[in-house]
């Protein structure tokens, strides 16, 4: 009588390697490309960010009926806390109808400093370059709107464009611009002057 054996086939160990090497080919081609993605995303939510805080600045000084600025700023913690100060260059931003500065963490809305709307920068902070600016080109931290939503003093310092790009460089950039009668815009400049996204 014979007795069949069944054979349980598997894996050999060239077979497995061989495997390996691929799946570790594919994670090394893709790796690059992800830290791209992620340093974009990063900027390009930055960038929507302060666009938005801009907006929130300009529609609460109409609804209110009073003037409220728009604020940049930073805090050696690196969190809105009680040792912030204003900053042309930080991705955090405060909305608010007096000065916070020292007092980000205010919590009563009807005392000084009358904090509306803030946001943190966070942990990609780091990752994230920003630069404002007036419309004479020196370091500005604040634009303030008036009640018909105009900018307060559009000459004299307030911010006029923000620049917003990747710190190591690489990904897209952003600017946000404010004009004298109080529009707020995000592009992106090194679009062709065709394109609707482009600052020109």
């Amino acid at each position: 009588m014979l007795i069949r054996r069944n054979h349980v086939h598997g894996f050999t160990l060239v077979e497995l390697m061989v495997v390996v090497a691929v799946l570790a080919f594919l994670l090394m081609m893709s790796g690059p490309s992800f830290a791209e993605w992620i340093r974009g995303s990063r900027v390009r939510g930055a960038a929507e960010s302060i666009h938005q805080g801009l907006l929130r600045a300009r529609a609460d000084a109409v609804t209110r009926n009073q003037n409220v600025s728009f604020r940049l700023m930073t805090s050696p913690t690196g969190r809105l806390d009680s040792s912030c100060a204003t900053a042309s260059t930080s991705a955090s931003w405060m909305v608010s109808v007096d000065d916070p500065t020292g007092k980000c963490d205010a919590t009563t809305p009807s005392v000084a400093p009358r904090i509306i709307a803030a946001a943190d920068a966070g942990d990609g902070a780091a990752q994230v370059s920003v630069s404002a600016k007036s419309s004479s080109a020196a370091a500005a931290d604040t634009v303030t709107f008036d009640p018909a939503g105009r900018v307060v003093g559009s000459t004299t310092g307030a911010i006029a464009t923000i620049a917003i790009s990747a710190a190591g460089g690489g990904a897209r950039r952003y600017e946000v611009r404010i004009s004298p009668v109080g529009s707020v815009r995000l592009c992106e400049p090194d679009l062709a002057a065709s394109d609707v996204r482009a600052c020109s």
